[in-house]
C-alpha cells in the first residue's frame, strides 16, 4: 500500500503482506512521534512503531491473540509481551531487551523491560 502522507511516506514491511507507514532517516527517537522509536540498527534508520498489543492487560494468552505480543505474563506483569526474540542482535523494541527465560519454564525468549533480565 502506498504511504500518501509527506511525513510518513515510507512503508515498513512487518510481514510479506502487511506493514505500516513511517518516516526514515531519523537520528534519534526525538525525531519520531506517537511512541515510535528511531531504529538506528538498520540503514536507512526509520521510526519503528511499538509492537501491537505489547503492555496490554491480560489474564491468559487468549487475551493477547491476534497481536504481535502473544504471550501473557500471568506471573509477574499480567501484560502481553513479545516472544520469540533474539539475544544477538537484540531485536526487541527500544526500552525492552530479549531475555532467556527458559530457566523459569518459559519455552521462548521474551522481550522484557530493560534492567529486568538477569542474562
Amino acid at each position: 500500500m502506498p504511504c500518501p502522507e509527506a511525513t510518513y511516506n515510507t512503508c515498513h514491511a512487518v510481514s510479506g503482506t502487511s506493514g505500516y507507514c513511517t518516516s526514515q532517516g531519523c537520528e534519534g527517537s526525538a525525531d519520531c512521534a506517537d511512541g515510535y522509536m528511531c531504529d538506528l540498527t538498520v540503514t536507512p534508520s526509520y521510526c519503528r512503531r511499538p509492537p501491537i498489543g505489547a503492555g496490554k492487560p491480560c489474564t491468559s494468552d487468549a487475551d493477547c491473540a491476534g497481536t504481535e505480543a502473544t504471550y501473557c505474563n500471568i506471573h509477574l506483569t499480567q501484560k502481553c509481551q513479545v516472544q520469540g526474540c533474539t539475544l544477538s542482535p537484540n531485536n526487541c523494541f527500544t526500552g525492552t531487551v530479549c531475555c532467556d527465560l527458559t530457566a523459569y519454564g518459559v519455552e521462548q525468549y521474551q522481550c522484557v523491560a530493560e534492567g529486568s533480565c538477569a542474562n
